[in-house]
């Protein structure tokens, strides 16, 4: 696998957000040459800007800095195999940690009848969510779809293909 550096990274939640190197610079009260050395490796952002990034950006520390899962393993089913896909998801807190795994056919049910929505509530982001992941998994995707971090919580969305 290869190693990125953290300059790459940068640039490449900077352009997934639709950020100029300009536009990223001011939210941070930098110059838009700072953030060009940082995205070529000449200079490295001081940690605090790092931690602005990361959370502007939607992502953990680990994913700017080393790459981690800063580009996800996503691809489609084999058409044959769409149906023998599993939806895994994850939820931790610091008290607790829960994992569901429901077959694609019964998520997609859940989902088409609204039980889905009575568990992320009706806020129109985690409704617009639910929808874009529905989508994703029509399509026949596998692999890791979601990764929400809040301070309270860690929430992980998967799609796996299973043998049987």
């Amino acid at each position: 696998m290869n190693q990125t550096t953290i300059g790459q990274n940068i640039a490449f939640w900077r352009r997934k957000a639709g950020l100029t190197q300009e536009q990223l610079a001011e939210k941070l009260g930098v110059t838009a040459q700072a953030v060009s050395k940082w995205e070529n490796d000449l200079s490295q952002p001081d940690l605090n800007f790092v931690r602005q990034m990361a959370s502007m950006f939607g992502i953990t520390l680990e994913e700017l800095l080393n790459g981690e899962s800063a580009v996800p393993v996503v691809r489609v089913a084999d058409e044959e195999r769409r149906e023998k896909r599993i939806v895994q998801i994850q939820v931790k807190t610091p008290e607790t940690s829960v994992a569901v795994r429901i077959p694609a056919t019964l998520f997609r049910s859940m989902y088409e009848s609204g039980q889905l929505q009575g568990l992320v509530g009706n806020e129109e982001e985690a409704v617009a969510g639910l929808c874009a992941v529905m989508e994703m998994i029509e399509q026949g995707t596998v692999g890791r779809l979601v990764d929400v971090e809040t301070e309270e919580s860690t929430v992980c969305i998967e799609v796996v293909a299973y043998e049987g």
